[in-house]
């Protein structure tokens, strides 16, 4: 019921407001965990394709970070919202993300680290401290008119149609189909915003800051 409430405050609240200030309440909501305002700032089509429970383990500009550290990287991340660019009834508003850079901070911590030391317990002095390496790059928040409100575009149906073609071309590559594999790779849909991921091969071992996907991103007054 509480969710439900804050859904519907979040509808009322959006009611009027530019792209730009919809994608700052956005991101305002976002590092105060306000997940049901997020959800409620969605397409139609989106809020169709993702309830609300999944929506929180795929939420647009969230970090791509293990739960346990979901909290503490998205509060070192900071968000510059820029000048919108609106054409008729869509708009691409600009955001510059900056954020830990998790694959450098994760090889300094490995590096200084003794065989005696916690790398998590390192992790956190060096959030607490400031200390860590930041890494800067640009994205974007899509939007279009829905009933003359501005709304945020996650495009999880395309989301899901570049997962499944993935899937395929490399189920063709192991079928060592080379130019088939590549022809469906390069016919997959293409992604409008490309965000940093922190990706380790097996042989690096267990991630440190791990990937929030598929968990749940914590709720409010989980730790």
């Amino acid at each position: 019921m509480l969710a439900l409430a804050l859904f519907n405050a979040a509808l009322l609240a959006g009611c009027g407001q530019s792209p730009r200030s919809l994608a700052t309440r956005y991101l305002a909501d976002l590092q105060e965990f306000n997940y049901p305002a997020c959800y409620a700032t969605l397409t139609d089509e989106d809020r169709a394709a993702r309830p609300l429970k999944q929506f929180i383990t795929e939420i647009p500009l969230a970090p791509d970070v293990d739960p346990i550290w979901f909290r503490a990287i998205l509060f070192s991340t900071r968000y510059e919202v820029g000048q919108p660019q609106v054409n008729g009834e869509r708009a691409v508003v600009p955001v510059k993300v900056t954020m830990p850079d998790l694959t450098l901070w994760e090889r300094m911590i490995d590096a200084k680290a003794g065989p005696q030391d916690s790398l998590n317990a390192a992790a956190d002095k060096s959030l607490d401290s400031d200390s860590y390496p930041k890494l800067a790059f640009e994205d974007a928040l899509l939007m279009v008119k829905q009933q003359h409100q501005w709304r945020v575009v996650a495009d999880f149906a395309r989301r899901d149609l570049i997962r499944d073609s993935n899937r395929e071309a490399v189920g063709i590559y192991h079928k060592l189909d080379y130019p088939k594999a590549a022809a469906a790779y390069d016919l997959r849909p293409h992604q409008q915003c490309r965000r940093p991921r922190h990706r380790r091969g097996a042989a690096d071992g267990e991630l440190l800051f791990g990937s929030r996907r598929p968990a749940k991103a914590p709720l409010p007054g989980e730790s």
